[in-house]
């Protein structure tokens, strides 16, 4: 079965954002928002906000899941821009 899950739409961020923004969605659905395990939150939210930055903080995994993106999508950009 195909992922079809969107990392982007997951942590709440554009395609084209850069790793500052990312991070701070991340911290801020995780704490603030109290999606994390310890904070009252579910592990399977938790699981999957922490696998979507995982992808999106590293820049190879990053442009690896852009191109599956393109790909998938059949577009030539991803930037909103």
């Amino acid at each position: 079965m195909e992922e079809r899950r969107n990392y982007y739409r997951i942590l709440e961020v554009q395609p084209d954002a850069p790793f500052e923004v990312i991070r701070h969605n991340y911290m801020l659905l995780l704490h603030k928002l109290r999606l994390h395990p310890d904070l009252g939150g579910r592990h399977r939210d938790a699981a999957l906000i922490n696998h979507a930055f995982d992808i999106l903080s590293d820049p190879e995994k990053r442009a690896a899941y852009d191109r599956k993106l393109l790909k998938q999508y059949d577009i030539v950009t991803l930037g909103m821009g």
